[in-house]
């Protein structure tokens, strides 16, 4: 899994109204581009797990779009997040100044469990 040490920015902070990127998520996008290393991503179906250290009560959804939106722009070979079966997240509690994402990509492989 990848650990990159910065805040994950919610949903509310990164836009003004309905289309305007807010300066912090013009900064996270930025500070995102630097930390992530370039990524190709399996062929066909991949499947993603996020881990949000958080040091206040943010939605684990809202963390998710607008890192994985980046991690995508950042890849080798992804266009769009339409490749994406299956997405695992999870947040946890840290100190203010310790907060991180980490990530792990890989393929994704559908189990007749699962199947529907």
């Amino acid at each position: 899994m990848h650990h990159i040490n910065i805040s994950p920015l919610s949903s509310n902070k990164a836009y003004v109204g309905r289309r305007w990127q807010t300066p912090a998520f013009v900064y996270y996008k930025n500070k995102l581009f630097e930390l992530i290393p370039r990524i190709t991503f399996p062929e066909g179906k991949v499947k993603v797990s996020y881990v949000f250290g958080i040091s206040k009560g943010q939605d684990v959804d809202n963390l998710i779009k607008h890192f994985q939106d980046s991690l995508i722009e950042r890849s080798t070979n992804l266009m769009s997040d339409a490749s994406i079966y299956e997405i695992n997240a999870r947040k946890v509690k840290v100190e203010k100044g310790c907060e991180f994402i980490e990530f792990k990509v890989e393929e994704y492989h559908e189990d007749s469990n699962n199947a529907r």
